[in-house]
């Protein structure tokens, strides 16, 4: 009895996930892909805009992040190793591999296709050889991950109306058994959702 009441209470939250994915997809298709250049905390970089939130994200100037400014007090500096988790569509990972240097290293890694395929871009239009691009989720352990469909996809059981993308899991020791271990390991993920609340 619980689970037909839960059913019935959810069924219209799904309803609006699935609209929700509908227009996604609409704006994506619609969308005229072009070319900027801009300075992202200190580096000129040309960043191809594939979609409205990368349009809204990166067609603008940022002011240095205060989290890549923390982490050059440290260990972040030229010819050192980063992992990029979470990378989007790569530019945080454009600014690291320019911090790092030829000599360096950086991988960033990325779930939603989509982001990962337009990160593999940027990467070539910068010509940012000291820079791998991963498209895989972090787990504990080996395996794979559903993920939501969303752009800023998160893992999700597939019940939420959101899509169901199956995405090769890996961990950061398995990332370190093929890479090295990292100097600097930069997260920037959007969790587990466990609910069409949350995922919306």
């Amino acid at each position: 009895m619980w689970r037909s009441l839960r059913a019935f209470w959810t069924f219209p939250r799904y309803l609006r996930n699935q609209r929700l994915l509908a227009e996604q997809q609409r704006a994506i298709t619609g969308f005229r892909s072009r070319l900027v250049r801009h300075t992202y905390g200190g580096f000129e970089l040309c960043v191809q805009l594939s979609d409205p939130v990368a349009e809204a994200w990166y067609d603008r100037d940022w002011i240095e992040c205060p989290e890549i400014a923390f982490l050059g007090k440290h260990k972040l500096r030229s010819g050192c190793r980063v992992f990029d988790i979470g990378a989007h569509q790569c530019v945080v990972a454009l600014m690291l591999a320019r911090i790092v240097g030829p000599s360096g290293f950086v991988l960033a890694v990325e779930a939603n296709p989509h982001n990962a395929r337009a990160g593999e871009k940027n990467r070539e239009i910068n010509n940012t050889r000291q820079l791998k691009i991963l498209h895989a989720a972090i787990a504990a352990r080996v395996g794979r991950l559903i993920m939501s469909e969303l752009l800023n996809s998160a893992v999700d059981e597939g019940t939420s109306g959101l899509g169901r993308i199956e995405v090769p899991a890996l961990s950061i020791d398995d990332l370190t058994r093929v890479y090295g271990a990292p100097d600097v390991l930069y997260v920037d993920v959007e969790g587990r959702k466990r609910n069409v609340e949350d995922a919306a």
